[in-house]
């Protein structure tokens, strides 16, 4: 009977390994798990998860332990977004041969005028046509994007002026210094170009290629958040009026505060934002959009998403006793993860460990170029990068305990998550030693 019953373990033990096999060793550390929805019809590409009040509440400050899951309890990549004020994408409109001289596009070395011919130059003219897009993003790859390049701009192809950048595009780092990537975001053009290398300069190479690309950008979406606010001005400067904001929930991304402005001070008021740091103290928030007015009574001050659960609003230019301006709301930019859907039917986001390491996960680039900019997305008028623009919409489902989370054996997790008992066991223990080394030494005086 009892070789029965070991056979009979053995066996079972057989079949449970394999079963576990799947599950992800960081998903055995998270206790809970949320279901994800797609919202979208079909079998989208990528999908995209917001956070909400249960995920800010529950997870780690830095969301290092946010997992998602299949049906196996097998991880997957889960990318972070960066957070910003507003979303964009680019999406490629036509390409241009560095290499061709036939018609227009081909390069030209000599001067091209003002430069009083101490050095010389290469230039390439670009025909965008009549149709052409109102802002274009030059996007050059391999050893060209290492030049220096100016990009001028005529109506009629004979009168030219240097035309400026709206803002730096960032690129990730080169994997070779040979076969860069730059791209430039012009704040206006004109239908012709030209594309302008001062020497010293490489000759033009078979991996040299430019993109013509179109911006398309909308604001990312924002939440508002529940606070307490507690003003005043200050008593040795009559004209310096603050506010402390303390979120009534978790912490936040905050990026945008709602206000009206009396007419008599409203001409005159200065803002500064700071965020209370984890750790106390304050920090300065770079305001990137200050109250014009023009569209009303009420406005806004806008700054990049700063997570936080207090914020000080000083208002400058005012005048005691009456408050120069009247609170209307806070908003927060939600964090946000996107995830190729592949080929699982179902999905599950994790969380609950404070003590787990972050992922690092990426998407893979082999997938197909994205669609045309989806409804919600306008031209152009604002910084930064994004690869969420085709990315499906989700929804959570209640908090639910994971199944494939496992305590380790012996206390270990709950020690883990109570460093403070190991930190008195350790001192108690410190001190029963020093106790009993001291004892010979008492006796023998």
């Amino acid at each position: 009977m009892k070789k029965l019953v070991a056979a009979g373990a053995i066996l079972f033990g057989a079949w449970a390994i394999p079963a576990m096999a799947a599950v992800s060793a960081d998903i055995q550390h998270l206790p809970f798990r949320r279901s994800v929805k797609l919202l979208a019809e079909g079998r989208p590409t990528r999908a995209i998860v917001e956070e909400d009040s249960i995920l800010a509440a529950g997870a780690a400050a830095d969301f290092a332990d946010v997992r998602l899951m299949n049906e196996s309890g097998e991880a997957l990549a889960l990318v972070r977004e960066p957070l910003r004020r507003v979303d964009e994408i680019f999406t490629y409109w036509r390409s241009v041969s560095l290499r061709s001289r036939e018609g227009s596009t081909g390069w030209r070395e000599g001067s091209t005028g003002g430069r009083e011919g101490s050095n010389s130059s290469r230039w390439m003219v670009i025909d965008l046509g009549e149709n052409a897009p109102r802002e274009v993003v030059l996007s050059f790859q391999g050893p060209v994007a290492n030049q220096s390049i100016t990009v001028e701009g005529s109506a009629d192809s004979t009168e030219w002026s240097t035309l400026t950048q709206r803002y730096d595009v960032n690129m990730p780092p080169p994997k070779d210094q040979r076969f860069n990537s730059q791209r430039i975001a012009l704040a206006e053009t004109r239908r012709w170009l030209r594309i302008r290398q001062d020497s010293p300069f490489n000759a033009p190479s078979v991996d040299d290629r430019l993109d013509l690309m179109q911006r398309f950008e909308r604001s990312t979406p924002r939440v508002s958040v529940g606070y307490q606010a507690h003003s005043g001005y200050e008593r040795s400067d009559g004209q310096r009026w603050e506010a402390i904001l303390r979120l009534t929930g978790p912490p936040r991304a905050v990026t945008r505060i709602d206000l009206v402005a009396s007419d008599a001070v409203r001409s005159q008021l200065g803002f500064e934002v700071m965020a209370r740091l984890p750790k106390g103290g304050w920090q300065y928030v770079n305001i990137e959009k200050f109250p014009d007015w023009s569209g009303g009574s009420r406005d806004s001050v806008m700054f990049q998403p700063v997570r936080t659960s207090e914020l000080k609003f000083v208002v400058t230019g005012g005048d005691a006793p009456n408050a120069p301006i009247e609170l209307h709301a806070l908003w927060a930019t939600p964090e946000r993860w996107i995830f190729e859907t592949g080929s699982a039917s179902s999905w599950w986001l994790a969380w609950g460990d404070p003590f787990l390491a972050p992922a690092e996960a990426h998407i893979n680039e082999s997938v197909p170029a994205r669609p045309p900019p989806p409804p919600g997305f306008n031209s152009p008028g604002g910084t930064g990068s994004a690869s969420s623009g085709d990315a499906a919409q989700t929804r959570l489902g209640p908090p639910e305990p994971n199944p494939f989370h496992r305590e380790p054996g012996f206390g270990l997790e709950w020690l883990r998550r109570r460093p403070i008992v190991l930190s008195v066991a350790m001192i108690a223990i410190l001190a029963l030693v020093a106790l009993v080394a001291r004892r010979p030494s008492t006796a023998r005086g």
